[in-house]
């Protein structure tokens, strides 16, 4: 015998559309919080330049130049000659 659920009594809500309202503010305030919303995120975007840049002004303060080495380089590694291998002495 299949186990049976009862019913909760009411239907299941059905889906609707929901009309928003006209929005109260002018289409020309909207514009401008939009021209003002834009304005603010190119300027972070220039204040996020100039701190990288700010960022990377200790490397270009040097004064040597690129692809040059600041540190002269080592001196090449003297080999060591061993003494030639000696046969085990027998027993």
């Amino acid at each position: 015998m299949p186990f049976q659920v009862p019913s909760s009594g009411r239907p299941h809500p059905r889906l609707t559309i929901v009309v928003a309202p006209e929005p109260a503010a002018p289409r020309i305030a909207l514009v401008a919080r939009a021209l003002l919303a834009r304005l603010w995120l190119v300027w972070l975007g220039f204040l996020a330049v100039l701190g990288a840049l700010a960022a990377l002004l200790p490397l270009a303060w040097r004064r040597a130049p690129l692809g040059r080495r600041l540190h002269p380089p080592r001196r090449e590694a003297r080999v060591i000659q061993l003494p030639p291998a000696r046969r085990a002495a027998p027993r």
